[in-house]
């Protein structure tokens, strides 16, 4: 079953020569396409205003804002039935079944200030401790907070045998980079901040500390939001990055090779028989991003 792995808009075109040395010419033509997220940093929101409301539907708000063209904007000689199965939803452009609602953090009023849309929608993501993402459907998703744990408990994971993962490019990093063991909260409107420490931690690798501004209301909320922060970035964690898989081997089963043609943002991954070199125990996680390499005769998919 053929499987869209890719949804976007052309922003560049270019035709090029390739050979003109035979009886034909040849040319190629390269194309540049970019996805939903890069559409939403073109639009301006919060031009009136948001009312106090959970992450969730924040999300739902700002892309319904970003993308929505009211009845009053169309041309005058625009009509109803002029369409025939379509929905209001349809004319957004971009669909909102895919962003959790209601979320789960209390949001702040947001009185009305232009502001670029991907650079609100990110915050409204970082205050939810959520993930504001792109589908291969061309469409925008926004999962909350519970949303892996949730996917996971129903679904559970997909194993990557090691013989299935090329060995080029794989690389496990632990760093002291990567910590966090003092959470700096802003949030509330007037802005007040919470701060968490991990004192340990900072005996052991010196204070590294993190600000995050969110459209929090509550207090309790920023305080929850900077102990989990803590809790999982204190201590030195080993971080996988480029899974190179080649998605034509033979072996491969087909279960196996259905899942990752239909790889998607926050997908839960398991490789029990890893290494210890490389990674010191089983290793469950999700993927974060990927890149798909094609040719006429071969694909391979790098995760991460």
């Amino acid at each position: 079953t053929l499987v869209t792995i890719y949804t976007g808009y052309v922003t560049d075109i270019q035709a090029s020569v390739l050979d003109a040395g035979g009886a034909n010419l040849v040319y190629v033509t390269d194309i540049i396409c970019t996805g939903a997220l890069s559409k939403l940093a073109n639009k301006d929101v919060n031009s009136a205003g948001y009312s106090e409301e959970q992450d969730g539907t924040r999300m739902l708000n700002v892309v319904t804002e970003a993308f929505g063209t009211k009845w009053s904007q169309l041309p005058t000689t625009q009509i109803w039935t002029d369409y025939t199965t379509e929905t209001w939803n349809d004319l957004l452009g971009v669909t909102t079944t895919y962003i959790d609602t209601p979320g789960t953090y209390t949001l702040y009023a947001a009185t009305a200030e232009l502001t670029n849309g991907y650079d609100y929608a990110a915050v409204v993501a970082d205050s939810g401790q959520g993930q504001l993402y792109e589908r291969t459907d061309g469409n925008l998703g926004y999962s909350d907070q519970d949303a892996r744990s949730t996917y996971v408990t129903a679904n559970g994971f997909t194993n990557i045998p090691k013989n299935h993962i090329l060995a080029d490019g794989i690389a496990v990093v632990t760093s002291r980079n990567n910590l966090i063991n003092d959470a700096i909260i802003s949030y509330g409107n007037p802005e007040a901040t919470s701060e968490t420490i991990d004192a340990t931690s900072i005996d052991l690798y010196g204070k590294i500390a993190a600000t995050t501004t969110t459209y929090l209301k509550n207090s309790s909320d920023a305080d929850t939001y900077g102990a989990r922060q803590v809790l999982l970035n204190a201590y030195p964690n080993p971080v996988i990055s480029g899974i190179g898989i080649q998605i034509d081997a033979p072996s491969m089963s087909s279960t196996l090779l259905n899942s990752l043609v239909n790889v998607f943002f926050g997908m839960p991954i398991s490789m029990t028989d890893i290494p210890s070199l490389l990674y010191p125990t089983d290793f469950f996680g999700y993927v974060e991003g990927w890149n798909w390499t094609i040719n006429r005769f071969t694909a391979r998919l790098d995760l991460n």
